[in-house]
This record gives structure tokens, C-alpha cells and sequence, in this order.
């Protein structure tokens, strides 16, 4: 008996068994590992909220997610988990008169899911800083209050057409909008 455990003490503990353990020990780490990140993954994207937004569409985006959390309550906001703002190809996109090629901002809802905010990059570094802001509150009123286009008034920020306003005009124009929206 003690022979056969000599012979068997020899072969576990040798230095290729004792390195074969060694490396399945790192690869079952490296798999633990692996298993948690791919699961805090999953778990960071279901439950927490994912924001990407174009450094230079931000400002104008912050500025009207400050007046509409300050103007209304969360429940009266259409809020998504997951909100893309970028810039992208909107050529193929028709307007409310079925051109195509002339559509700079468009608001795709998926709600509660997520929304998605696309502008025309080419437009934007042509207008004034104005008529970006219009465009940035514009679109963000389609998919924040689910407001549609106002009709009859080309000054307003709401109309189809971008209006040229002063900020101060256009800060007016959209506090005046989520008010009568979000009446406390």
C-alpha cells in the first residue's frame, strides 16, 4: 500500500501535474472574471441609464434637461433608459411633405426603452448658434413632451420650419411650452 502511494504521490505532485493545476486555477479565475464583467455588463445596461450625446450637441441638450426638470415633474416627462444625440445621415428621411433631403433634426422614440435624437452634421455647422439651440429644443420636445409641429405661427420653436430667434426668444418660447405642458 505505502508503494502505491509513493507511486501516486509521485505523479500528482510532479512539476508537470503541479503546472497544469496551476494554469487551470488562472483559466478558471480568468472565467470567473470574465463571467462577472459580461454580467455587470448586462445588469449596468438593464437597470442603469445610458446617456451618449455628442460633446458638441451637449450644451444646448443639458440646458433643456435643466428647464424641463426644473419646470415639470419625472412622471410628466417621457424619460427613456438609454438616449442617444448624434449626428448621422439623414438624406433618406422625408418631411411632413414627402421630400427627401430636407429634414436636419429627427427624434425616433422607443419609449420607455430609449430614444434616439439624429441631426443633419452639415446643416448644423452652417446655421447660428440660435437656430442649433432651436433645432437641439425642437427635436428634444418631439421625444421629452411628445409634442407635435405648431402649425400657423413660423415664429414659434415648435414650427416645422427652424425659426430665426434671438436665445433669449427661444428660452422664452420653450419654458413658456413646458409650463403649459407640465402644469404643477
Amino acid at each position: 500500500m505505502k508503494r502505491l502511494w509513493n507511486g501516486l504521490k509521485n505523479i500528482i505532485f510532479s512539476p508537470f501535474v503541479y503546472r497544469m493545476y496551476v494554469r487551470f486555477q488562472l483559466f478558471l479565475k480568468a472565467l470567473r472574471i470574465a463571467c462577472y464583467s459580461v454580467l455587470f455588463g448586462l445588469a449596468t445596461y438593464l437597470i442603469a441609464p445610458y446617456h451618449s450625446v455628442e460633446p458638441v450637441l451637449r450644451p444646448d441638450y443639458d440646458m433643456f434637461m435643466i428647464m424641463a426638470k426644473a419646470t415639470c415633474r419625472d412622471d410628466q416627462l417621457f424619460l427613456p433608459k438609454k438616449t442617444i444625440v448624434r449626428f448621422g445621415d439623414l438624406s433618406q428621411q422625408k418631411d411632413e411633405w414627402g421630400n427627401k433631403g430636407r429634414v436636419i433634426g429627427l427624434c425616433e422614440r422607443d419609449y420607455p426603452k430609449m430614444w434616439r435624437l439624429t441631426f443633419n452634421r452639415y446643416w448644423w455647422f452652417t446655421a447660428s448658434d440660435a437656430e442649433r439651440s432651436a433645432l437641439i429644443y425642437h427635436e428634444m420636445t418631439h421625444c421629452l413632451l411628445l409634442k407635435d409641429h405648431v402649425y400657423g405661427n413660423p415664429a414659434d420653436y415648435m414650427s416645422p420650419v427652424i425659426p430665426t430667434v434671438d436665445r433669449f426668444g427661444l428660452y422664452k418660447q420653450v419654458l413658456d411650452t413646458l409650463t403649459a405642458t407640465c402644469r404643477r
